[in-house]
């Protein structure tokens, strides 16, 4: 059995770095969670709209938050979280290392999991190839042609970030194009092929990837590539709200302005809630969910529970 904690953060990213900092400074008995420091946001390629901070890459700036986060008194485990149930006193999380952690209150700022293409030779061809983050693995496309599919900011994202590195680079889009227009704009810049109203139908190779078939209004045709980077959006981690009987909508936990969930002692923040995907978005709703878990844990502590 782990400790006894006031507050448990579920999420290593922005949202759940803030609502550690936010209790540690409320003199809260914290600890934060997550399988990876920095979550979606860490791989995002450039980050230019977070106030106070010059361009800078989303590593960079989850490196800088973890750090400002350890500099608290505050619990921070890099550790899944794979069950959280709920009793009269409170929350109890069991993680995948054998530990089982509680709390009185707890923060759900699970983020979202990346979505597949669901196509032939994905599965086979993942980590051999396929990838579903570009700041993680671009690095080892070094002057080759690679594939990115999805059509939104964080495909584009990746395109630009590739474009560094790969000899060329296919962005290859269902639809038009979707992204901020600050983003497709440097797409013309760059080395980068765009091939709007094209999908992908499968990948080949052995033992790596080798090629894509790709449908479009001509037919179906092959591309010669040696990586496929899969941008197409991703589904918020919802599995513990629900299984705890928090309220979801359109997959996403539903929360009221204070970021409480319908669950008493549970709130929720960042990209979970479906409330705007952006890092200061993220911190602002971490910072609100932990100020209010302290005051519901006060209240607690006033009642005997």
């Amino acid at each position: 059995m782990g400790e006894r904690y006031d507050l448990i953060v579920i999420g290593l990213g922005p949202a759940g770095m803030a609502a550690g900092i936010y209790a540690a400074r409320r003199r809260m008995k914290t600890l934060v969670i997550g399988r990876a420091p920095g979550g979606t946001a860490a791989t995002a390629h450039l980050i230019e709209n977070y106030p106070g901070v010059l361009a800078t890459t989303g590593l960079e700036l989850m490196e800088t938050m973890e750090k400002q986060l350890r500099g608290f008194e505050v619990g921070v485990e890099v550790d899944e979280v794979l069950k959280a149930t709920r009793s009269d006193d409170g929350f109890t999380v069991r993680c995948a290392s054998g530990v089982e952690h509680s709390s009185t209150s707890l923060v759900l700022a699970t983020g979202t999991e990346v979505q597949r293409l669901g196509v032939p030779g994905e599965k086979e061809m993942s980590g051999r190839g396929v990838s579903y983050c570009a700041t993680c693995d671009g690095p080892l496309f070094r002057d080759r042609t690679v594939a990115v599919a999805g059509d939104g900011n964080r495909a584009v994202d990746a395109a630009l970030l590739l474009s560094e590195v790969a000899s060329h680079v296919i962005l290859i889009s269902s639809g038009a194009i979707s992204a901020d227009e600050s983003l497709v704009a440097r797409l013309d810049k760059e080395k980068v092929e765009v091939l709007e109203g094209s999908r992908i139908t499968s990948i080949k190779g052995d033992p790596l990837v080798e090629a894509v078939s790709i449908e479009d209004a001509d037919g179906t045709r092959e591309l010669a590539v040696e990586g496929v980077f899969v941008e197409v959006g991703s589904m918020p981690a919802t599995e513990i709200a629900s299984s705890l009987g928090a309220d979801t909508d359109r997959s996403f936990v539903v929360v009221d302005d204070n970021q409480s969930t319908n669950v008493q002692g549970l709130y929720a923040a960042g990209d979970v809630t479906g409330r705007w995907a952006q890092v200061v978005m993220a911190c602002a709703q971490g910072a609100v969910a932990a100020t209010k878990a302290c005051g519901y844990i006060r209240k607690c502590s006033r009642e005997g529970r």
